[in-house]
């Protein structure tokens, strides 16, 4: 632990910070033996016991920070329970001195508006002189970017935050009250009427919060009962359950990744893991294919024509129908394109669509960019510290994911005319050792 550059611990640690007994300054030496500090000097818990109200520092917020980071540390002095609420917020220096926060405030926003405006406002016969697939492509993108370019605004990001519906007015004035009666008892520690009120006060509280909650959800799960997404919200929600990490955060926690050059080190791993995957299934699958028996008879057509396909071109139906099939909320590919931009704008770029695609398949030609493809490890099984517990999830872009559409659309058709599917279960067919 005294190895890390950055450390934050916070809890319930029950230690009187404020005491000085031997346990207390035990603990103490222990924190700063590792570097740590406690930056909550006050209070975090005062309540009556038996005539008098004792304090106590039993909520500890200990930090160890690098040092170009900087924090500021808060107590809440209101009586919501019988703990007071602690937190920190983590600061960044700037070059300048001043301080921001190290979580990014502000986050960039594509208006999904601007977009369809400027797309359907765009200039895009040029591309259709185009001859070479990859140019085609190519001035596809650029457009995209620009477009996207004049589209991005910056919003400053919310907390995502359950919001605890079962609170009403009337917890909040008991609070109010409640808060109000403590104020009193620490002004006159010795008035037993005022400790009993706060006392009742308190425990008429505690009732009305759980008899409100048990309301809130058994309406919640009854009104939603035959929806199953909301069902689970309100159930991660009722246990408190706190939204899983990124894929990024869960590497980088698995492999305890903290600098740039370990990510590189990491990626390389990863994709050396997969290449190996990859080359084993080739082997596998080496050598096989499958033959027509020769006793197959012959009709007005040859085996070979039976067994070749040409690709046709694409016609605006197929182009649609391929459309009405992607995924309008899937993420953008490599080359940044949104799906849901293409399906919502089908009408003024179906033609160029057209024509790449076409290009492509009267050329036999693929752009090389169009051949990329994003792969993120996702983990499989096994041990979370080792790449090969990983299998790769490909990412590609939506242009190269219509022209894998219209391939299979064009396959599909084949194999029902021929008969191909047909030969298959009646075993026709048989597969091959080479």
């Amino acid at each position: 632990m005294s190895q890390e550059k950055n450390i934050i611990m916070v809890g319930d640690i029950n230690i009187c910070y404020l005491s000085d007994m031997y346990g207390s300054n035990n603990y103490i030496s222990v924190l700063y033996s590792y570097g740590l500090y406690n930056t909550i000097q006050k209070p975090t818990r005062e309540e009556t016991y038996g005539n008098t109200v004792v304090s106590s520092c039993l909520d500890h917020v200990n930090v160890k920070l690098d040092p170009n980071n900087s924090y500021i540390s808060f107590l809440i002095e209101s009586k919501i329970a019988d703990h007071y609420w602690t937190g920190i917020k983590l600061l960044e220096t700037c070059t300048d001195g001043t301080h921001q926060t190290m979580e990014n405030e502000y986050k960039s926003v594509i208006l999904t508006g601007r977009v369809n405006e400027l797309i359907q406002t765009e200039n895009w016969w040029p591309i259709l002189d185009l001859r070479e697939p990859s140019d085609i492509y190519n001035d596809i993108v650029m457009r995209f970017e620009n477009i996207y370019a004049k589209s991005v605004i910056k919003v400053k990001q919310k907390t995502k935050q359950l919001h605890n519906s079962w609170f009403n007015d009337r917890i909040k004035l008991m609070i109010e009250r409640k808060n109000y009666l403590w104020q009193m008892v620490k002004r006159d520690k010795h008035n037993v009427d005022l400790r009993n009120q706060f006392r009742n006060i308190r425990n008429k509280l505690t009732d009305m919060i759980r008899n409100e909650k048990r309301k809130y959800y058994y309406r919640a799960f009854n009104d939603n009962s035959n929806n199953t997404k909301k069902i689970w919200e309100i159930t991660n929600h009722f246990i408190n359950k706190k939204n899983r990490p990124s894929l990024k955060e869960s590497i980088k926690l698995n492999f305890n990744i903290n600098e740039d050059h370990q990510i590189m080190n990491l990626t390389e791993k990863f994709k050396n893991s997969f290449k190996e995957k990859i080359e084993e299934i080739t082997t596998e699958m080496n050598g096989q294919h499958f033959d027509i028996i020769p006793h197959l008879k012959e009709g007005n057509y040859t085996i070979g024509d039976r067994m070749s396909m040409n690709l046709k071109k694409m016609k605006e139906h197929q182009l649609y129908s391929i459309i009405n099939k992607l995924n309008n909320r899937s993420s953008a590919g490599p080359d940044k394109i949104r799906p849901k931009d293409i399906i919502n704008n089908i009408f003024y770029l179906k033609l160029i669509l057209m024509h790449l695609i076409n290009r492509i398949i009267e050329t036999g030609k693929i752009p090389q960019r169009l051949k990329i493809t994003h792969l993120r490890p996702i983990f499989k099984n096994g041990t979370k510290k080792n790449v090969g517990s990983y299998r790769p999830i490909g990412s590609i872009s939506v242009i190269m994911k219509i022209l894998e559409h219209f391939i299979c659309m064009q396959l599909n058709q084949y194999l029902i005319n021929q008969n191909i599917i047909m030969m298959l279960n009646m075993g026709l067919f048989q597969k091959n050792q080479q």
